[in-house]
């Protein structure tokens, strides 16, 4: 806050920061902290502030609330590959067959088709 950042209301963990035609935005959660920014420059200046204030290690970002994030070319990826797995593992169904269910291709639900079920 006391280098120009504010608070979005809708989001409190959410924190941006506007100046010109540079945009910057902060996402805190517990202990992770996205960083996303159209200035390489201003990436680099913030992250040093960070550094001499709290931070003894920074990192590209890898894992945050159950997605991964995996650069590719010019782009990154985002997956939930690992969350699943973990999921699959708690529920111990992770050895589970696959099993494909055949669905009608032109097969369309309509609200009042059919009477509703008693007991959904």
């Amino acid at each position: 806050m006391d280098i120009g950042f504010r608070i979005l209301v809708a989001y409190s963990s959410l924190f941006l920061f506007h100046q010109e035609n540079n945009v910057f935005y902060v996402i805190v959660y517990v202990n992770d902290i996205v960083i996303t920014v159209n200035s390489t420059q201003m990436i680099q200046s913030f992250i040093k502030v960070l550094f001499e204030e709290f931070f003894s290690e920074i990192g590209d970002l890898k894992y945050f609330i159950g997605l991964e994030i995996r650069k590719h070319g010019d782009g990154i990826i985002l997956t939930q590959q690992k969350y699943l797995q973990d999921l699959l593992q708690l529920t111990e169904i992770d050895g589970a067959m696959r099993v494909h269910i055949p669905m009608l291709v032109d097969f369309h639900l309509l609200p009042d088709q059919e009477e509703p079920l008693h007991y959904p």
